[in-house]
């Protein structure tokens, strides 16, 4: 589940975008096995010339399952299985428009899942069961950096490089445009924070 701060913080994204005039804006969702990334990126007019801005909200994952320690077959009394089963990112910013860039700042959230399972002797039926505890560790902080995008014809390109909490990470995308408002994007994500370092193919939504 994700955790009641990352909730909170995507309410809040909500309802600035509701609060404030959007003149333009996409939606890109991708994915690869077990990563995932998805953007938001809106124009907010607020009819000063000096000051044009966004509002970019990201998140980004891996739900693979990674065993971190263990002993055992789980069969005996004192066995255990520890798994990390998903790391996820997320972040709200507001940006600085300049030409195809986009200078921003915000607030970013990292959060490592786990499980471990144990081997323990029932008080009540004198048998071996497993129990489960799952944990979390998150990690919050302010995130700066910047994004660039570029569309010429029906191919588009978008990048993004960043500074937050704990590391760095970045996203590159190539996006072929089928109309005005769908395209099909592919590219790749560097984010060891969040295990989510690799390929992603998805769909791109511009209004």
């Amino acid at each position: 589940m994700r955790s009641k701060l990352t909730f909170m913080v995507m309410v809040a994204a909500l309802a600035t975008l509701i609060s404030v005039p959007a003149c333009a804006g996409h939606f890109d969702f991708g994915l690869f096995g077990s990563r995932h990334s998805v953007d938001v990126n809106v124009d907010v007019d607020v009819d000063v010339d000096y000051f044009p801005s966004a509002v970019l909200i990201k998140a980004q994952g891996n739900r693979a399952i990674v065993p971190l320690q263990g002993r055992g077959d789980m069969t005996a009394i004192g066995d255990f299985e520890v798994e990390e089963t998903k790391r996820s990112y997320s972040e709200v910013a507001l940006g600085y428009k300049l030409g195809f860039v986009t200078l921003f700042a915000g607030y970013s959230t990292r959060a490592v899942f786990s499980e471990e399972r144990k081997v323990v002797k029932n008080e009540l039926t004198g048998k071996n069961e497993i129990i489960a505890r799952h944990d979390k560790e998150s990690m919050s902080g302010l995130v700066i950096g910047l994004n660039l995008e570029h569309k010429v014809d029906r191919l588009g390109v978008a990048a993004t490089v960043a500074k937050v909490a704990g590391g760095v990470y970045g996203e590159a995308k190539v996006k072929y445009y089928i109309n005005e408002h769908l395209a099909l994007l592919g590219g790749g994500v560097y984010h060891p924070g969040v295990n989510a370092t690799g390929l992603v193919v998805g769909l791109g939504i511009s209004y």
